[in-house]
């Protein structure tokens, strides 16, 4: 029987974790070039970590929902899921029973409807 050890396993994850701030950084570039020019790449990765550290404390583990969590935070900000900019984020991501896919669809919702309030509100004033 293949047994792999614990410090194998370790650099496994390591790799895994690597390669997703990877991947995630090339996709946050062309999503926010102009943010993502203004951090640097240090920068872009440590925002990455942090939406990582961030999102697990939702319950939010798939790397694709991980993802769509980091997108929001470069949206609204790294405290997108505390502010009192984005009031609905909290309770939504809160919600038990409630996969977190479904909880980061009714955030992206709400994130829309605000983001369409804004352009409305700016197109107002002109």
């Amino acid at each position: 029987m293949l047994q792999i050890r614990q410090e194998q396993y370790d650099a496994l994850a390591e790799y895994a974790r690597r390669r997703y701030i990877l991947q995630t950084s090339s996709l946050l570039r062309r999503i926010f070039p102009k943010e993502c020019a203004e951090l640097g790449d240090d920068g872009v990765a440590g925002r990455i970590r942090t939406g990582m550290t961030r999102a697990k404390r939702h319950r939010i583990t798939d790397n694709s929902d991980v993802t769509r969590y980091i997108q929001l935070m470069f949206t609204w900000g790294d405290d997108f899921d505390t502010s009192p900019k984005t009031p609905c984020a909290a309770s939504l991501l809160a919600l038990r029973g409630v996969s977190a896919s479904d909880r980061l669809n009714n955030v992206c919702r709400a994130s829309a409807q605000q983001l369409e309030g804004r352009l409305a509100e700016e197109v107002s004033r002109t």
